[in-house]
């Protein structure tokens, strides 16, 4: 039996428009090794810098994307402008573009309170705009933080942006075989994600159980899938506490901070808390600790504290006092955390009895109940 006329029609326009929706699907997917066009970052506002008008060839494009209310974007914004810093002149353009964010006023201030710490161009893309619907929907990004690579006018590889190294860019600028090299490593790694992922969670639990023989064995699992994996290295210091290695530990912080492979508050928030609870821990990573937070910029109370209780590991109680008092002024001037577990902290150094940390943070918690 024949279908009706109008049925006939209506199937075929079903399956054209079913037809048309799947090319438009493929021909918007954006895909490591597909040319990317430069003019949809044009068309973002700029706050700071400049959009690149074409691709110069051999120069590294990172397209790092963010908002003011991503919290990991902002953790990440040192490693970023560090990389920036010491890149730029060798041929790195580094472009921070602010993407799914209404309001570009908090934008601006944003990066105008960050100054010299957020150095790159800037560009405001808002909600829904070229950059978006050109990069960011193709590309399937629907979290932050995030970046494009981009060499020759094509897309090298997707990636977080803190897992982005000296090392990496280094061979990026240099090109060649080596570059080659790195790409090949990148995408096995992808292509093996669920084994990296397995060793990545057997190197947690060892290093729960401070297992350091099950630590190694889970990193040389992640080495054979990608030795330029960013895990490594902290996996590395992670180990190196675990085995009391202080010394070695020193060496590798200093060679991490000099090449922006860890921000500066990885060592106030990673090491030091660790390191104030362990006895017998090496002068020389305790000096060099104190010397590291003391040129870095001071969190209210918390650095300097953490500065007291280096000093009195050291056995230097004159400076760990003055750190202590200089931590306490900090908070009454800020006015934002309880005076009183701070006042307990500079006594406890004066009477040769630190605070633990531990101990300093659960009088925290209990005075910002009662304020």
């Amino acid at each position: 039996m024949k279908q009706p006329q109008t049925k006939k029609k209506l199937r075929k326009s079903i399956l054209s428009f079913l037809t048309l929706i799947s090319l438009q699907g493929m021909v918007s997917a954006l895909e490591v090794g597909d040319e990317v066009s430069a003019k949809a970052v044009g068309k973002a506002e700029f706050i700071q810098g400049s959009a690149p008008e074409k691709w110069e060839k051999g120069k590294v494009y990172v397209f790092e994307c963010w908002a003011t209310w991503c919290a990991p974007c902002i953790a990440a914004i040192p490693h970023v402008d560090g990389l920036y810093d010491k890149y730029r002149d060798q041929g790195l353009v580094m472009i921070g573009m602010n993407v799914f964010e209404d309001g570009r006023d908090k934008v601006v201030k944003f990066v105008d309170e960050k100054s010299e710490g957020m150095s790159y161009p800037v560009a405001y893309v808002g909600r829904g705009g070229a950059f978006e619907n050109e990069w960011l929907k193709p590309a399937g990004v629907k979290g932050i933080p995030h970046a494009f690579v981009v060499k020759d006018g094509r897309l090298l590889f997707k990636t977080h942006p803190m897992k982005l190294t000296s090392q990496m860019i280094e061979t990026l600028l240099e090109g060649g075989e080596a570059e080659s090299k790195l790409l090949a490593r990148m995408k096995s790694a992808e292509e093996n994600k669920g084994t990296l992922q397995q060793n990545l969670m057997a190197f947690k639990n060892a290093k729960n159980a401070s297992d350091a023989a099950a630590m190694e064995t889970a990193m040389a699992g992640v080495r054979n899938l990608n030795p330029d994996d960013s895990n490594l290295a902290p996996m590395a210091i992670e180990l190196k506490l675990v085995k009391k290695q202080w010394l070695e530990l020193k060496d590798q912080l200093e060679k991490m901070l000099k090449k922006a492979e860890i921000p500066p508050t990885y060592i106030s928030t990673k090491i030091v808390p660790k390191i104030v609870e362990e006895e017998d821990v090496s002068p020389a990573l305790l000096q060099f600790l104190v010397e590291t937070l003391n040129r870095g910029k001071s969190r209210p109370g918390a650095t300097k504290t953490l500065v007291a209780l280096l000093q009195s590991k050291l056995g230097n109680k004159d400076e760990a006092l003055q750190a202590a008092k200089a931590g306490l002024e900090e908070v009454k001037k800020g006015g934002k955390f309880p005076v009183e577990p701070f006042e307990a902290f500079v006594r406890s150094i004066e009477d040769d009895d630190p605070l633990t940390l531990d101990a300093l943070n659960q009088a925290l918690e209990e005075a910002m109940k009662k304020k």
